[in-house]
């Protein structure tokens, strides 16, 4: 595990929006299919070490923004490096993405 000053400077380079926002503030209402069961397997972060992907799906507003901005941080907190990307964002840079481009998709965001 990093250290919370390491920590905190991993989450700043990820580029999440809510660097606060972290699973054990997330709260189960009775009407979310979003069990605590199920956050505590994705902050274990074994999805990555399996090359899995995890979509997160819902209505508007329900936290889907935030769950993945908790899951950055649960990442960062076990020692990976975090790239926050919002799906349109991603698309519009993969668009125009030249492999032969030497800072690829790690060049400078907004």
């Amino acid at each position: 595990m990093k250290s919370p000053d390491t920590c905190a400077s991993q989450v700043k380079a990820s580029h999440t929006p809510n660097p606060a926002a972290c699973v054990e503030d997330i709260r189960y209402l009775p009407d979310r299919t979003l069990t605590r069961d199920i956050v505590d397997r994705l902050a274990s972060c074994t999805w990555i070490d399996n090359a899995t992907n995890v979509v997160i799906l819902g209505k508007t507003s329900v936290g889907k923004s935030y769950l993945a901005q908790a899951l950055v941080n649960a990442a960062c907190r076990k020692d990976y490096t975090v790239a926050y990307w919002r799906l349109d964002d991603l698309g519009n840079r993969l668009a125009v993405y030249q492999p032969s481009d030497p800072g690829g998709l790690r060049a400078h965001r907004k």
